[in-house]
């Protein structure tokens, strides 16, 4: 059980050294004696046990809390965050990304991609093995790749070199073993 907090008017006036079951049995008797209004007192003391007169029982003041709506100063800037994110959005998918596209593909027909490509295709079997791999893609521009979750269709965002694709697959592992962690240790069964 653990130390319960009393108000100074209800606090001993001798300095003698008691047993916890005594001093436990006087609290509770100074308790019973006293009517505590359960909306003022209890409020500001939070800690303080507040005993049933009729049953002896001891129980917690019951505090209830409704639901309120944010500060306004909260709402608008949660606002502006989401208003911020769907423009970051909009940029990144008609700017950023098409202009990104381009200058990369500018480079693989004629640029410093293409320069790199063909020395990496001009390389012995034993070397750079990791260079090739990771552009078999390019290097290979006639394969068709596997979809990397065989069960949606096959499309350019279905292979394992999207990072989107990978980040989520992570993730969601990472939950499902989170989930399964709690549950074996607060011994729920499935």
């Amino acid at each position: 059980m653990g130390f319960v907090t009393t108000p100074p008017t209800l606090r001993r006036k001798t300095n003698d050294v008691v047993d916890s079951k005594s001093d436990f049995d006087f609290r509770i008797n100074m308790l019973q004696q006293r009517t505590f209004d359960v909306h003022s007192e209890s409020l500001l003391q939070s800690s303080f046990l507040n005993v049933s007169e009729n049953s002896g029982n001891l129980s917690t003041p019951i505090q209830t809390f409704e639901p309120s709506l944010p500060d306004t100063s909260a709402l608008i800037g949660m606002g502006t965050v989401v208003l911020l994110c769907i423009v970051a959005g909009f940029v990144w998918s008609n700017e950023v990304v098409p202009t990104a596209r381009t200058n990369l593909a500018i480079s693989k027909s004629r640029g410093d991609v293409k320069e790199y490509l063909d020395e990496i295709k001009e390389a012995g079997e034993s070397e750079r093995k990791v260079e090739k791999w990771m552009f078999s893609d390019w290097l290979n521009k006639g394969q068709q790749k596997e979809a990397a979750i065989p069960f949606l269709k096959k499309a350019k965002w279905n292979s394992g070199d999207n990072p989107v694709l990978v980040t989520t697959l992570i993730m969601g592992i990472g939950v499902i073993i989170a989930s399964f962690t709690e549950r074996v240790s607060s011994g729920q069964a499935f």
